[in-house]
């Protein structure tokens, strides 16, 4: 690979993001395991690998909360993949969009990232970062093998010069099914097997001639903190009734444009939103608390148990009485 200078999964996360929020948990060659600290004091985990020099993989396996990003100018191609939930991005001079679930983003050090919130319970997603230096010579060095041409990938992927910020695509079903392998490689010759399949999809996006844009939703600051708002109002207070007008105040809208507002920015109504989070906590009660179903019931602002349970089992598939056995048989060692 010559001498092409490049820096580690390590080096990368630490001058980009608030420095003091993340902890080195593992490490091994070519591999960081971290804790990412939001602002609520949860932590999310970051798993890193530098695959080959100037190429790096990222699985980011976050909770809900919000966490600022130190983004320093670094020239990389970053491409992003949501799984599960969805992640706001915004960007300096208040703008963002939110890539949602099977969604891709894409930016480079021209778009200067400053911070991130996770809206929905959880965030599972994935992010490809090719440095324009050491990444593009590794990749002309392996042009023979893997066959991705950089300049070609960057002109068809980088932000253009035209205005745009930020650029939300997504992917085909073959691009799709190629990120969704990656969620699930383990086991043996797992990092030569990653490295294998990151170049396979840098060859798929190279050869992608038209790829499918799609139109981001831009809000500024005041719209941001309006949504943020009427998030917190939303999933807090679970016992206390939260009207849709409500929430619209907070986010100073009219209803109708704060529905449709919350939902292309989240991918998810207010209603089923709130209604998720109600879910979540009586699971959580349900495994940490010895209250009675009953109990949990109200503590989630549901007055008729029979009408809690039948929303905990649309959404858990099963009752809260079986959750809990289920639980508890979990976690209960067999006899010797």
């Amino acid at each position: 690979m010559g001498k092409a200078t490049y820096v580690t999964g390590l080096e990368y996360l630490s001058r980009r993001y608030n420095d003091n929020r993340m902890e080195a948990v593992e490490r091994r060659e070519g591999f960081t395991r971290f804790d990412a600290l939001l602002e609520n004091g949860d932590k999310g985990r970051i798993d890193a690998y530098t695959l080959l020099p100037g190429i790096h993989l990222f699985y980011n396996d976050i909770p809900q909360g919000a966490c600022d990003w130190n983004d320093k100018s670094s020239r990389v191609l970053q491409i992003e993949h949501c799984r599960q939930g969805s992640c706001e991005l915004v960007f300096s001079g208040g703008w963002g969009a939110v890539c949602r679930q099977g969604d891709c983003a894409v930016h480079d050090h021209r778009v200067v990232k400053r911070r991130m919130r996770f809206a929905q319970a959880r965030y599972v997603g994935i992010t490809l970062a090719v440095e324009y230096d050491a990444g593009a010579a590794t990749l002309a060095a392996l042009h023979h093998v893997a066959g991705v041409d950089f300049k070609q990938l960057y002109a068809r992927f980088a932000p253009q010069s035209n205005g745009e910020r930020h650029l939300l695509f997504a992917p085909d079903a073959e691009m799709a099914a190629l990120f969704e392998s990656l969620y699930d490689v383990g086991g043996r010759a797992h990092v030569p097997r990653l490295r294998c399949k990151v170049l396979e999809l840098l060859a798929l996006l190279s050869a992608t001639e038209s790829p499918r844009w799609q139109a981001p939703s831009y809000t500024g600051r005041d719209g941001d903190a309006g949504l943020a708002k009427a998030l917190a109002l939303l999933g807090g207070n679970l016992s206390a009734p939260v009207r849709l007008e409500d929430a619209a105040r907070a986010a100073n809208l009219g209803a109708t444009a704060f529905k449709e507002r919350f939902a292309r920015a989240f991918g998810i109504s207010p209603a089923a939103y709130r209604r998720r989070c109600r879910m979540e906590e009586a699971a959580r009660l349900l495994q940490e608390s010895s209250f009675d179903v009953a109990a949990i019931a109200a503590h989630v602002g549901y007055r008729s148990p029979s009408k809690f349970a039948a929303a905990f089992r649309q959404a858990h598939a099963q009752s809260p009485t079986a959750y809990r056995k289920a639980l508890r048989n979990a976690s209960t060692p067999p006899a010797s």
